[in-house]
C-alpha cells in the first residue's frame, strides 16, 4: 500500500470515532456522502419510499424521501433534496411536514479509486438550505467536504463539514462510511456521525446496513440507524433504491428511430418499404413522463366544530422518473400541480375553498405488456393551498399533509399514453388566524379527486 494510502486510511478511520445530521448530504442509505458524482447527462434517483423514525416524543412516518443528482457538467452534479414527514403517534402536532429542502452543487476535486484511477477521490459539495412547510423556516448554506478510498476490500468515505443553519446557528458535520468489498453484490455498510448545532443541539449516531447492487444503474439499500439527540434515543428503519438514466442518450435513441424508420428496397418488388418503429412497452425502459391532468374533486371540509362538503374542477400538470424493477414491475417519483376550484360553504357563512394542490409521490406499478397497459398505487406528501373566508374576513395558508391513490395508463403510441388517477388527501388540522385579536379557528381539509390523464413518454436506453 503507498504511502498516499496509508495516509488516507489512518485519517479515515482516526477521524470516524467523533462522527443522525440534521443536515444530510446524497448517498443512501447514510447521512453522508461519497466523492462520486452522476456521469454527463445522467440522472441519478435515490428514493425512500417510506421509512420509519421513532423517538421519546413522536412516531413518524418518512414518506417519500428523495435524492435528486444531475449531471450537468464533467465532475461535476446539480442536488436537490427533500422528505416529507407526517407525525403518526403520540405527537401533539401531527400536521405533515416537507424538510430537508437543499440545493447543493457537488464536483469532484481529485479523480481516484471512485473514478477507476489510483489514489483517494476528493470532492466538495456546497449550497442552500431552503425553507420547509410547517417547520424549518428560513435560509441556510452548507460545505462539506469530501475524501473516498477504495481498496479490494472495502471502501471508506469520510466527511468534514459546516454550515449556517436556518436559524442563522453554526453547525458542524463529521461523518465516515464504511463499506464492504465493492465487487460484492450485496455488501454490508455501516457509519458512524456526529454532528452538534452549536449551543442547541449535540448528536452522535451509528447506522449498520446493506446495499444490494442490482446492476450498474440499479441498487436496494436497508440500514438501521441509532442516534443520541442530546443523549436522548432516536431510532430510524430506512429502505429505498436509487437508480440512474442517461438524459442524453434521448438524443441517440431519437436518431435510432431515425434510422429503423429508413425505406429499404424490397428485392423482387424493387419498392420502397418502411420498417416499423420498435417500441418499448408502458414503463419498461427507464423515462420521464410528463401528464396534463384534470378532472373533479370533492372535499370534506372542516371548520371549528362545523363540517360541511364542497366539490369544483381540479386539473393541472405532473411529471414523474419511472425505472423499471425485473420484468413487470417498476418504481418511481411524481410530482404534481394542480388547480383546484373545490369549494364548499355553510349558511353562516363560512367558506373553504382549495386554491392549488401539490402532492409528491413515491409510486410503485406493474406494466401487462400484451395490453400495454400499466397499474399503479401512489403516495406521501401533499402540499395545499386553502383560502378560508368568513365575512368580512378571510385568510389564506399553505398547509400540509398527505395523499395516495391509484391509476391506470394505455399506451395510444410509442410516446403517448392515456388514463385516469384516483388520489384521496388529507391535509390535516391547521390553525387559521382570520379574526383579528383572537385566537386561531381550527381547519381541516380532507377529500378526494379522479382526474383523466394525457402523458407525453420519454424513454431512455438502459
Amino acid at each position: 500500500m503507498s504511502s498516499i494510502n496509508k495516509g488516507a486510511l489512518i485519517l479515515l478511520v482516526s477521524t470516524s470515532v467523533i462522527g443522525w445530521s440534521g443536515i444530510s448530504f446524497a448517498y443512501r442509505p447514510f447521512d453522508s456522502t461519497d466523492a462520486a458524482v452522476a456521469d454527463l447527462g445522467q440522472l441519478e434517483v435515490e428514493l425512500g419510499p417510506v421509512q420509519f423514525r421513532r423517538s421519546e416524543e413522536e412516531r413518524t412516518l418518512i414518506a417519500p424521501a428523495y435524492i435528486l443528482n444531475y449531471g450537468f457538467a464533467k465532475d461535476w452534479e446539480l442536488v436537490l433534496e427533500g422528505r416529507g414527514e407526517h407525525p403518526v403517534w403520540p405527537a401533539e402536532e401531527t400536521r405533515s411536514r416537507l424538510l430537508g429542502n437543499n440545493l447543493f452543487l457537488k464536483g469532484v476535486l481529485r479523480e481516484g479509486a471512485l473514478q477507476d484511477k489510483s489514489g483517494p477521490s476528493v470532492a466538495t459539495e456546497f449550497g442552500a438550505l431552503m425553507p420547509g412547510f410547517n417547520d424549518e423556516v428560513g435560509w441556510g448554506v452548507s460545505w462539506v467536504g469530501i475524501v473516498s478510498q477504495r481498496w479490494s476490500g472495502g471502501t471508506i468515505h469520510f466527511n468534514l463539514g459546516g454550515a449556517l443553519t436556518r436559524e442563522h446557528r453554526g453547525d458542524l458535520f463529521v461523518g465516515t462510511i464504511f463499506e464492504g468489498p465493492y465487487d460484492w453484490t450485496v455488501r454490508p455498510v455501516a457509519e458512524v456521525v456526529y454532528e452538534r448545532e452549536f449551543n442547541t443541539v449535540e448528536t452522535y449516531s451509528v447506522l449498520a446496513g446493506a446495499i444490494w447492487k442490482v446492476s450498474d444503474d440499479l441498487s436496494f439499500d436497508i440500514g438501521f440507524r441509532e442516534a443520541w439527540v442530546n443523549r436522548q434515543p432516536v431510532t430510524e428503519i430506512r429502505a429505498g433504491l436509487t437508480f440512474a438514466m442517461s438524459l442524453q442518450s434521448e438524443a441517440m435513441e431519437r436518431s435510432g428511430r431515425v434510422l429503423r424508420h429508413r425505406t429499404r428496397r424490397d428485392a423482387a418488388t424493387d419498392q420502397s418499404i418502411t420498417s416499423e418503429p420498435m417500441t418499448s412497452p408502458v414503463a419498461m425502459v427507464p423515462s420521464i413522463k410528463l401528464s396534463l391532468e384534470a378532472g373533479g374533486g370533492r372535499a370534506r371540509n372542516g371548520f371549528e366544530d362545523s363540517i360541511f362538503n364542497g366539490r369544483g374542477f381540479v386539473g393541472g400538470i405532473s411529471g414523474e422518473l419511472n425505472f423499471p424493477i425485473g420484468g413487470v414491475a417498476y418504481t418511481g417519483l411524481g410530482v404534481s400541480v394542480l388547480g383546484s376550484g373545490i369549494s364548499g360553504t355553510i349558511s353562516d357563512p363560512i367558506t373553504s375553498h382549495i386554491r392549488l394542490l401539490v402532492p409528491v409521490d413515491a409510486i410503485v406499478g406493474l406494466t401487462f405488456t400484451p395490453w400495454r397497459v400499466s397499474v399503479y398505487g401512489f403516495g406521501g406528501v401533499a402540499i395545499g393551498d386553502v383560502k378560508v373566508t368568513v365575512p368580512p374576513f378571510s385568510a389564506t395558508q399553505s398547509v400540509a399533509g398527505w395523499s395516495a391513490g391509484v391509476g391506470a395508463d394505455v399506451q395510444l403510441t410509442p410516446v403517448l399514453s392515456a388514463g385516469v388517477k384516483y388520489r384521496h388527501f388529507d391535509l390535516a388540522k391547521q390553525d387559521f388566524s382570520i379574526f383579528p385579536g383572537e385566537a386561531p379557528s381550527l381547519v381541516r381539509e380532507r377529500g378526494d379527486t379522479v382526474t383523466g390523464t394525457l402523458s407525453w413518454r420519454i424513454t431512455t436506453p438502459r
